[in-house]
């Protein structure tokens, strides 16, 4: 009878859903960070809670609200008070006439209208203590630490090649840190810590995560940023803080620094694990280079390929053009004949027209920073060139020329 029973069951589950697994710690502070970026728009924080819909289905509301209200619903009732929130939220803006946080909303519908919570607490406060309480917010800076990193970072680094998107690793270091221990003592020194944790915070968008990665070391991902994007970042910070004015420490002349490194995706590699490598290798380099610096990390060996190719190419210094030739061509920059004594920028925005046979001539333009330059017989140099700043267009379109040349 038993056995009927079983095949019974089994017959009825045909077909089903499977059930949603459970949501791991760091999908849990994941949530809470969305929810705290989308801030005053619910459409917003729907395009973004689209992925985590597709796994958990209703589900998804019924952790939504218990992380941020300690209520447990069941699926479908969560769901329901997830609208009714919604509607409330819109009334709210409606009759106040200004933005209204979502999470204000949400209090007030359940304490005014449900009556569900009798001794709110503040939600921004408790959504931190579920993050604290998860394991993955650093005690003294209140940045992400070191294990959330682990969890964020393959996490990050997946996103960004599936959308063809750039992504950027920013590592910082205190200069002389130990020193500022020895002279002020473990107190100011945690103090300093505290400072810079706010001014990185106050400096990158909602979608970028800041880490304090041990010590006095700092780390950023800067999603959706290419290298001179997160160059300037960097620098933004660099300078706020050699600017500041720590007086209020109670040590009138306190002043603290930093050096950092920039690497990113996929110009510098493709494994998020070695994108932190690279950055802090070029943040030692600024430190060899005097301190209170921000360095971009450029391979001294090639790590792709490159092919012999010919074709035609547009270099734009100080505003106008040079027609130059190309002579190879890898998906981490290319190599060009110009004139000797072309002096170079930093940064050089860059047209490349290669000949594919699908796509007769593919147009190809980005932003590079000049690597090397070899002076050459016959009045000529060589130069060669890092890709920086592309489009996704124009990177899957480097991408499918390579395979040809691989190809042929």
């Amino acid at each position: 009878m038993s056995i009927t029973k079983n095949r019974e069951q089994s017959s009825l589950n045909e077909g089903a859903p499977p059930a949603p697994r459970e949501m791991s710690k760091f999908e849990e502070v994941e949530l809470i960070r969305l929810l705290s970026a989308s801030r005053n728009s619910f459409d917003k924080l729907e395009r973004k809670l689209g992925k985590y819909r597709e796994i958990y289905g209703d589900a998804l509301y019924t952790k939504l609200l218990f992380l941020i209200s300690h209520l447990d619903f069941k699926p479908a009732v969560a769901k329901k008070h997830y609208e009714a929130i919604r509607e409330h939220h819109r009334n709210c803006e409606e009759k106040m006439q200004r933005p209204v946080d979502i999470r204000v909303a949400m209090a007030d519908y359940f304490v005014s209208n449900k009556k569900k919570i009798k001794n709110p607490m503040v939600l921004e406060i408790h959504l931190f203590r579920q993050a604290q309480q998860a394991g993955f917010i650093d005690m003294l800076t209140s940045l992400y630490n070191y294990s959330f990193l682990r969890a964020a970072l393959p996490h990050e680094m997946a996103h960004s090649k599936r959308y063809a998107d750039p992504m950027s690793i920013v590592f910082f270091d205190l200069d002389d840190f130990k020193k500022v221990n020895d002279k002020y003592g473990h107190e100011i020194g945690n103090s300093c810590l505290k400072y810079v944790a706010q001014v990185i915070q106050a400096s990158i968008r909602e979608m970028d995560m800041a880490f304090r990665y041990g010590g006095e070391e700092f780390l950023c991902i800067l999603p959706k940023t290419d290298k001179f994007g997160a160059l300037a970042v960097a620098e933004r910070i660099r300078k706020t803080l050699e600017k500041s004015d720590l007086s209020f420490l109670g040590q009138k002349d306190l002043k603290i620094s930093l050096s950092g490194g920039v690497s990113s995706f996929p110009v510098d590699g493709e494994q998020g694990d070695s994108l932190v490598k690279f950055a802090d290798e070029a943040m030692y380099r600024a430190k060899n280079k005097g301190k209170n610096r921000i360095e971009l990390f450029s391979l001294e060996k090639r790590a792709y390929e490159r092919f012999d190719d010919k074709f035609k190419s547009v270099i734009t210094i100080n505003g106008s053009d040079y027609p130059v030739m190309g002579k190879n061509i890898s998906i981490g920059g290319f190599y060009f004949e110009g004139k000797h004594g072309m002096q170079c920028p930093a940064k050089v925005p860059f047209r490349m027209e290669l000949e594919h046979p699908l796509y007769k001539t593919a147009v190809i333009k980005g932003d590079g920073k000049v690597t090397r330059v070899e002076p050459q017989p016959g009045g000529k140099c060589g130069i060669a060139v890092t890709f920086m700043g592309m489009r996704a267009a124009d990177r899957d379109m480097l991408r499918k020329y390579i395979s040809f040349l691989t190809a042929k």
